[in-house]
């Protein structure tokens, strides 16, 4: 899991490092890699599948923590490969929706990090450029790009995010009126402040502080917070693997607020055995937005892990599978108003 006034989009650079249309292929994927400048003058690198027979509408896959790049080579072979889990997402997308990708600024295309997930290994420019509203900049930036490309269908707009990518995928769509579908995957729903503490009190963090004490360990998770709160704009100082300029910029939100600001369809999924968000944060978002009369479709999955993994299925199984189900709900509403939001009764 693991200055905020935007402006308007301006596309003043150019796209692609192969031209319009055309892209740069990442071998053995089914993407090709283009840029874009956004707003804030930075190049911003993202990847788009393959075109089909048809125009498709845009799946926007918003990735997890940390600052490893999407694609990476891998040794000894030498082949390139995702890292983020965007291969199965491009295969259960087929026929259905383009998937774009988004590097985030500062991450080093195909370079190895030590520690992927965190940014303790990653670039200084990284660790300055990661917070929420600057990668929601150079993602908006991404989705104008290729919804402008051939092969690409403006009818509908999907973001979708997992863990962190959640979180983000919401605070988008809150500031892109064209998105009609916003997936939350393992994204939470209050402050991710809030899923550390519960994660802490149920003893998945800070055991070492206590093996039977929850509010020590939640005093403990505080005490350290409060050194954020200390010296918000690091990007040296460290909370959790992250620097305190993503923390203090994340955590000023949640998909509970985020998505009172979108009127998208919303699609949001949790395993109940997941040590990384909370599931009482999941349950929150899922009751905040049916009392508001939103259109959501929750899934909660039995002894599933952060990557909806469960005992005894095979690798990758769970991941699939749930990819499975945002695409078919996305393909689902072809046709639809694109409203996201129901009806609900009129009060006596």
């Amino acid at each position: 899991m693991h200055g905020l006034l935007l402006v308007g989009l301006c596309l003043c650079g150019s796209i692609g490092p192969a031209g319009p249309g055309d892209g740069e292929p990442v071998p053995g994927t089914a993407f090709r890699q283009y840029e874009v400048t956004d707003e804030l003058g930075r190049t911003v690198s993202f990847f788009l599948s393959e075109a089909e027979e048809r125009p498709l509408p845009l799946l926007v896959f918003i990735q997890g923590s940390g600052g490893q790049p999407l694609f990476v080579h891998h040794e000894p072979s030498g082949r390139i490969v995702g890292q983020c889990g965007q291969g199965p997402i491009a295969r259960a997308a087929r026929g259905k929706a383009r998937v774009l990708l988004v590097e985030k600024p500062g991450s080093e295309h195909l370079a190895a990090y030590e520690r992927p997930g965190s940014a303790e290994s990653a670039s200084e420019l990284f660790r300055r450029e990661h917070t929420l509203p600057r990668w929601s900049v150079a993602v908006r930036a991404a989705i104008a790009a290729a919804r402008r490309m051939p092969g690409v269908s403006s009818e509908r707009l999907c973001v979708a995010g997992h863990s962190e990518g959640g979180l983000v995928a919401c605070h988008v769509a809150a500031r892109m009126p064209e998105v009609t579908h916003v997936a939350s995957l393992a994204g939470g729903g209050v402050t991710q402040l809030f899923d550390l503490a519960q994660l802490a009190r149920e003893g998945h963090m800070y055991r070492h502080v206590s093996e039977d004490d929850p509010d020590a360990r939640v005093a403990a998770l505080l005490r350290q917070y409060r050194a954020v709160l200390a010296d918000p704009d690091s990007a040296d100082a460290m909370f959790l693997g992250h620097p305190h300029r993503r923390w203090s910029s994340f955590l000023v939100t949640s998909p509970i607020q985020e998505l009172r600001n979108t009127r998208a369809r919303v699609f949001i999924a949790q395993g109940v055995a997941d040590t990384a968000t909370s599931v009482a944060s999941f349950d929150a978002l899922q009751m905040e937005l049916m009392a508001l009369g939103r259109d959501v479709t929750a899934r909660r999955v039995a002894d599933g892990d952060h990557g909806f993994a469960v005992p005894g299925g095979s690798r990758g199984d769970g991941w699939t599978g749930m990819w499975v189900e945002v695409l078919d709900w996305y393909a689902a509403s072809v046709g639809a108003s694109g409203s996201g939001v129901t009806t609900r009764p009129a009060r006596p």
